[in-house]
């Protein structure tokens, strides 16, 4: 057996088309009802054909679906899977793909040795991430007439039957003949690479659909023979092969078939020479010809110039140093006899460095692949005829081609306008399934809103344009209430203590309703009213009120009144009777009820006693004497008359507990129920707000600051719905590297997460535009105070003690962050804010952000973030195009520093998209760590800090712009980002203009390019900070290596260094030291540090790199400490 290797992909996650064709086979082989009992079973809430095509889902909800298939059916999971192979092929049919799979070959070999070739096609117009499973067929030595089906899936062998039905289903409808396959290798097991089947059939004649192998047609018992017919000189034979079996035979014709040649010996000549090798530089300008030791001897004339180096340097070479053929991997070395059974396939091939290449030119090399095919020109020589396998335009200019570098002859032309129109239309075709989705998101959320304001059938028929007519309920029971004391509460407490009380008090009473199955009516104030019997009658109306009643008169003592801190009371009333209902209004459609009983009720209720439940006379015969039960279910005592407004006396109970025979309300149940309403209030959180207003802490009227508290406002009472930044993630950090098993399952709260993402995006970039009213310049110049004093003597020394704890570092942040705000409001402003008050709250937050770094990443850690948090608040001073004196700034870029890495998973952003992490598919518009950790930070401090966050929104109306624009800023690993940055920043910088715009887009910029900075702040501070911190670098790849998350970091690491120094760090710090006073010289630390690593690097990262290769398979690789 040749041995191969095959890339593979840590992701796991399956293709939409699979659960939805999983979902047809049932179905249409089943039924409906198999299919929901299988879904149950397997715990699917996904709803009837709602598996979106395009979407990637856990391979766990796969695989349920097949387990519950086979209980629920009756087969085993094998023969699950392989019927649904067959039906696939036939699924795939009916979508379109019909005609490209007739095509693929003229026999089952040729067929399943073109689909690797048809799944690179199809990737093309598939989401990123799509990853195929690899085939490769060969004639099979040992058994005549049969074929060798080898198979490799990044699954193992897990879909192993799934693919026996898809070959057999293959070979019986396209090649009408059944076939067996034979089992001789299974993928992981007993050191196998891949899966192997022998492929035959037992009827001779149909072996030429199996394979065109020369001698299988000496099995056959009937062959295709010509008529023999007798030549005369009318007559001319010519030998023709059939495309199938390869046999000779006869066709005869009439007449010469040489009539249109005038002299047979004039092409004589031209068949002699062939094709020189000069013709074949041009004609084929990316070929390779080897001989059977793979020494190179021929390329084409456009292949040197792509590697950066001239051909006879590529001559005489061998071919492995080269190139690497990336599918398939042929070991460790090129492997002669394995090349020539591929000869059917297409290879993809990347060229490797070559130590001669000058450095500067390796980035287009990088990028570069080949993709094509071999020819066998003898025995000992083949070549290889390729062309740059772009896809599409941009493709192709990241290799540094052009469509003159492409084959006039080819039709790759043709194939890259056709995938750059491709590339276009799948991303209209994505753009409108993720609009789809956020309609349909919209549309639910509508409906939710709907529906609490509206019955479900009222609301149902007024969205369909139907008059909804009153209706007469003859049994209803109603239940009003209201809180003891209210006014007085009101007067001694603030009015978001009022709020916070009545949210959590109709938050205990909305959860008891649903328990027991009423209608609120409405809410106005500190009163409460709801029914039972409509919109839909209810036989059991009144015990329902009933219960209800006793239960909010127990579990209401959850709610503490503000004022004293004692539960509040309420006073209750409940009547039954007969009422009206319908809706009223049209502009705001409200539902309401109607008739003598609403005010009978209100009546008990007003009439009634702090803590107590009034009952009518009715509602008490109800109860006692027409009740369903057999056995008592309450206990009353009579209270007697009792005056009421508009009715005159009327004879009342009050109702006090339920008897023991009562299992809803009875003694234990209602402790139960107190426990669990507790528990309920428990998962809240309720958030402080203030209500006021004041001008702008930089001394005048700030209208974006104006409308950022307004903004914010409204999104601080919607955040009671919504969940908070980390809600839908927190189960990320909580699992494993592979995540994709969370994106089905929490899909509708990714929906969620989304829809609240872009109302923060919303938020930033909302209202708070560059430009500054004309009349107010003096706003975008963000004030001034006195200088923040630093105990820091140079740049070089800021770095915090390598001793220092977690909560160590959280109090030194804490104070250094404590001295900015307290000179953010310093002299200049109209309003006194509560210091100490703001004091707790600014510790509390960096104490949160400090609990969600990661403890395990080696370097995008929390004391790394403190080290970027200290470096930026020292570049801040030195700037002058800041304005150096501005506290409010000092703020924002220490704030941004705290949080740029807040979420940050220790990997690259590119491995999250290969794993198609759920992170990555929340931000699928790139830097998805950045954004994730940006809104995560500012969420926090927003709907966690309300107080804080308000006066640095109304403070600095540009404070969400510039911590947003920052954060986004450090993905250093985007090139496209970082070039975005630059240019900006030259762009702006070179603006003189005095403007208002101007000079905020002056300030953006800076701040940028100073947390960036700070963020590499090790390159250019101590030799010594530079060593730990880059150590702490290394590990972090480590490790990801180890874990088959990243590439291995031993390879070219000190060279790496290197070109990160030059290439980045150092125009980096000469854009910043343009901000800078002439005492904080960045370059000269730069240099230093470039200088000692040129000399000294090789040898301290061979020795790191050795050390940690020890230590791999034990504990030791410990979180380095900076």
């Amino acid at each position: 057996m040749i041995h191969f290797e095959f890339h593979r992909n840590s992701a796991s996650a399956m293709f939409g088309w699979i659960n939805d064709c999983t979902e047809q086979l049932v179905i249409t082989k089943f039924g409906i009802e198999k299919w929901h009992e299988i879904k149950e079973k397997a715990g699917c809430s996904v709803k009837d054909h709602g598996f979106v095509r395009h979407q990637y889902y856990p391979d766990s909800s796969t695989v349920n679906l097949v387990v519950a298939a086979s209980d629920v059916l009756g087969i085993p999971v094998s023969g699950v899977l392989e019927a649904f192979g067959q039906f696939f092929m036939e699924f795939v049919r009916k979508n379109g793909y019909e005609n490209l799979l007739r095509c693929q070959g003229s026999t089952l070999r040729l067929w399943l040795s073109n689909l690797n070739a048809l799944h690179d096609h199809l990737q093309s117009s598939l989401p990123a991430g799509f990853v195929a499973p690899v085939f490769w067929c060969e004639d099979c030595d040992s058994v005549q007439g049969s074929i060798l089906l080898h198979y490799f899936s990044k699954r193992g062998s897990l879909l192993c039957p799934l693919v026996v039905g898809v070959v057999k289903e293959v070979a019986r409808f396209h090649f009408d003949f059944e076939i067996e396959m034979e089992l001789l290798a299974t993928q992981g097991e007993e050191e196998s690479e891949f899966t192997t089947w022998r492929i035959s059939t037992n009827d001779p004649k149909e072996q030429w659909r199996l394979t065109t192998k020369e001698g299988v047609d000496e099995n056959m018992s009937e062959k295709i023979v010509s008529d023999e017919h007798e030549e005369s000189p009318e007559q001319t034979t010519t030998p023709m092969t059939c495309p199938f079996t390869g046999m000779t035979f006869t066709t005869v014709g009439n007449g010469d078939l040489d009539k249109g040649i005038e002299d047979p010996e004039s092409y004589k000549s031209i068949q002699g020479e062939g094709i020189s090798w000069q013709k074949m530089q041009s004609v084929f300008p990316f070929h390779i010809l080897v001989d059977s030791d793979f020494k190179i001897h021929q390329v084409g004339k456009r292949l040197p110039n792509l590697l950066h180096c001239k051909t006879k340097k590529l001559v005489g070479r061998k071919i492995g140093e080269v190139l690497d053929i990336t599918r398939p991997v042929l070991g460790s070395e090129w492997n002669w006899p394995a090349l020539h059974k591929l000869a059917d396939q297409i290879f993809f091939i990347k060229p490797k460095q070559l130590t001669d290449t000058p450095k500067t030119r390796t980035t287009f090399v990088e990028e570069i692949k080949f993709k094509g095919s071999m020819l066998h020109i003898s025995d000992d020589s083949i070549m290889f005829i390729l062309s740059p396998d772009a896809k599409n335009v941009s493709e192709l200019n990241s290799m540094g081609l052009t469509m003159s570098d492409l084959s006039l002859h080819s039709f790759q032309r043709d194939a890259i306008f056709l995938g750059e129109h491709i590339s276009s239309e799948v991303k209209s075709a994505h753009e409108l399934d993720r609009l789809s989705k956020r309609l349909k998101n919209e549309k639910d959320l509508s409906n939710t809103l709907l529906y609490n304001m509206l019955p479900r059938s009222v609301a149902d028929e007024l969205r369909s344009g139907l008059t909804v007519d009153p209706t007469h309920y003859d049994k209803v029971t109603l239940f009003f209430s209201d809180v003891v004391g209210f006014t007085s509460i009101c007067d001694a407490i603030e009015p978001w203590e009022v709020i916070d009380m009545l949210n959590q008090l109709y938050s205990v009473m909305d959860y008891l309703a649903m328990r027991f199955n009423l209608y609120k009516v409405e809410t106005i104030g500190d009163a409460y009213m709801c029914c039972s019997g409509l919109p839909i009658p209810d036989d059991m109306h009144a015990e329902n009120i009933a219960n209800f009643a006793l239960a909010v008169s127990e579990c209401v003592r959850h709610v503490k009144s503000p004022a004293d801190g004692k539960p509040i009371r309420l006073r209750i009333g409940i009547h039954t009777g007969h009422c009206m209902a319908g809706v009223v209004g049209t502009l705001t459609p409200h539902y309401c009820l109607f008739g003598d009983m609403i005010n009978t009720t209100a009546r008990h209720e007003s009439t009634g006693e702090a803590g107590k439940i009034q009952s009518s006379s009715i509602l008490y015969g109800r109860l006692m004497h027409f009740s369903a039960h057999q056995t008592q279910q309450y206990k009353f005592t009579p209270r007697g008359l009792v005056p009421m407004k508009g009715k005159g006396e009327l004879f009342t109970y009050w109702l006090d507990e339920g008897t023991d025979g009562n299992k809803e309300v009875n003694p234990v149940a209602i402790r139960k129920l107190y426990d669990e309403v507790g528990e309920v209030l428990g998962k809240k959180k309720w958030k402080k707000r203030r209500y006021f207003r004041r001008g702008s802490a930089l001394g005048g009227a700030s209208v974006a600051g104006s409308d950022a508290l307004t903004m914010f406002d409204s999104r601080s009472q919607k955040s009671t719905s919504n969940k908070d930044a980390e809600s839908v993630t927190d189960d990320v950090d909580d699992q494993d590297h592979d995540i994709s098993s969370e994106v089905e399952s929490n899909y509708s709260n990714v929906e969620e997460r989304e829809k609240s993402l872009q109302e923060l995006d919303d938020m930033i970039n909302g209202d708070n535009d560059l430009s500054s009213p004309e009349e107010s310049p003096e706003d975008a110049a963000l004030g001034s105070a006195d200088k923040l004093q630093c105990t820091i003597d140079s740049w070089k020394n800021v770095c915090w003690d390598v001793d220092l704890t977690r909560e160590d570092l959280v109090e030194n942040i804490h104070k250094l962050m404590m001295a900015i705000l307290s000179k953010c409001f310093g002299d200049g402003i109209d309003y006194d804010p509560d210091i100490d008050f703001l004091d707790k709250q600014l510790y509390g937050f960096v104490h949160r952000i400090s609990t969600l770094y990661r403890d395990e990443n080696r370097f995008h850690n929390w004391r790394h973030a403190c080290h970027v948090a200290l470096g930026a608040t020292f570049l801040i001073e030195k700037a002058q195009e800041v304005g150096e004196e501005d506290p409010w700034i000092q703020f924002i870029v220490a704030f941004s520093a705290l949080i740029h890495d807040v979420k940050h998973f220790g990997v690259n952003n590119s491995q999250l998209q290969l794993e198609q992490h759920a992170v990555w598919q929340i931000y699928d518009n790139g830097s998805c760590q950045e954004r994730y950790s940006m809104h995560c930070g500012l969420s926090i401090f927003i709907e966690e800090f309300p107080e804080l966050s308000r006066e640095f929104l109304q403070g600095c109306p540009m404070f969400l712009r510039l911590v947003s624009s920052a954060v986004l800023a450090t993905d250093i690993s985007s090139s496209e980002v970082q070039r975005k940055v630059k240019e900006k920043f030259e762009a702006v910088m070179a603006d003189e203009s005095d403007s208002s715009k101007s000079k905020c887009e002056r300030t953006e910029a800076a701040l940028e390019h100073i947390l960036l900075l700070a963020d590499v702040g090790h390159c250019s501070q101590k030799y010594d900070t530079f060593l730990r911190w880059n150590r702490a670098f290394y590990e972090e790849c480590f490790v990801n290596y180890l874990n088959e998350r990243g590439i291995d970091p031993r390879n070219g690491w000190y060279e790496g260094q290197i070109r990160f120094l030059e290439k980045y760090v150092m125009p980096l710090a000469t854009r910043c030291e343009s901000l800078m006073h002439l005492s904080c010289p960045l370059t000269t630390g730069v240099q230093s540090i470039l200088g000692r690593w040129r000399l000294e690097g090789a040898e301290w990262t061979e020795q790191m790199i050795e050390e940690l290769w020890r230590k791999k398979d034990s504990t030791e690789i410990i979180c380095s400490d900076g």
